[in-house]
């Protein structure tokens, strides 16, 4: 096998809309091998919903559990995905609780690492920001927490996008994104509900002439 692992997989996607948001979830199995000892783990995504799908601020959020393994090793990983998500009863029985603490970690990522029934490490942190180990297993000398991804201090591999050749139909130039680049966040928002707005226009117009989806 050339390179440090090989990846592949497979994925169906379904979804629900419920008014104004959507769920969806891509189910097939991830696998990864790595050419160090032949290991693979595997894994499924998250369950992802979408707020904001007709009007509104679009808000995306991951959902749900997952669950790695090793078999080689036998190692298996469960990791639930935004742990501090509460309803509206919870939120008002732990209200005081929370406004003495620094509060829960938005989008959070809780989870074991175990063999069988030993719990060997527990997975802290947040997909959007970090994660960490909190015994620090296979960390180095001494334990302790562990950072395996940092947003801000991990090295990120970066695709050089191609520049010549370019059709204007090119996602690049959409004009959200143009003002997303400049650090324009109300005028990509706008932009973006402008450009959604012409797309539903669109689909009544062509659905009122007879067309088919």
């Amino acid at each position: 096998m050339a390179g440090k692992y090989l990846y592949w997989g497979n994925g169906t996607w379904s979804a629900t809309a419920h008014g104004n948001s959507l769920k969806g979830h891509q189910a097939g199995i991830n696998c990864v091998r790595f050419a160090r000892d032949g290991a693979t783990v595997t894994w499924e995504l998250p369950t992802m919903s979408i707020r904001g799908i007709l009007f509104g601020e679009r808000v995306l959020k991951y959902q749900g559990s997952m669950i790695f393994r090793d078999e080689a090793h036998d190692l298996v990983c469960d990791v639930s995905i935004d742990a501090d998500a509460e309803g509206l009863l919870h939120s008002l029985l732990h209200l005081r609780r929370r406004r003495r603490e620094a509060g829960p970690t938005h989008d959070a990522v809780r989870g074991s690492l175990r063999r069988g029934e030993r719990i060997l490490d527990s997975l802290s942190g947040s997909w959007l920001s970090h994660l960490q180990w909190e015994r620090g297993v296979g960390g180095g000398p001494g334990g302790g927490p562990h950072s395996i991804w940092d947003a801000h201090k991990s090295p990120q591999a970066r695709v050089q996008a191609r520049s010549e050749g370019v059709l204007p139909s090119d996602a690049r130039f959409r004009q959200d994104l143009v003002e997303l680049r400049k650090g324009n966040l109300s005028s990509a928002q706008i932009a973006k509900m402008d450009l959604e707005q012409g797309q539903r226009s669109d689909h009544h117009l062509r659905s009122k002439g007879g067309a088919q989806d």
